[in-house]
């Protein structure tokens, strides 16, 4: 299994790097964190046809985070954890 963690700093603005990155490495997780894509654009920009996506989009300047799950990979999201301002 192939788990990838990117600090991405603006994910928008090195978009095509990262979707060649996908299609040559096939990764079964990606975790990226300061994307800097707001609520708007999130679903836009973070798109990619073979990955599920669960995020939480910027509420500032700064931060954002996404885990990408290969559809390759058996996935279950339980949504009775959809706590956005839980701190574990």
């Amino acid at each position: 299994m192939l788990i990838i963690q990117w600090n991405c700093n603006n994910l928008v603005s090195k978009l095509e790097l990262f979707k060649n990155f996908l299609d040559t490495y096939d990764p079964d997780i990606v975790l990226l964190c300061e994307l800097k894509v707001d609520e708007l654009r999130d679903n836009f920009f973070i798109n990619f046809s073979n990955f599920y996506k669960v995020s939480k989009p910027r509420n500032n300047f700064g931060g954002g985070v996404a885990i990408l799950i290969n559809k390759k990979v058996e996935f279950f999201q339980d949504l009775s954890l959809d706590h956005w301002n839980l701190e574990l």
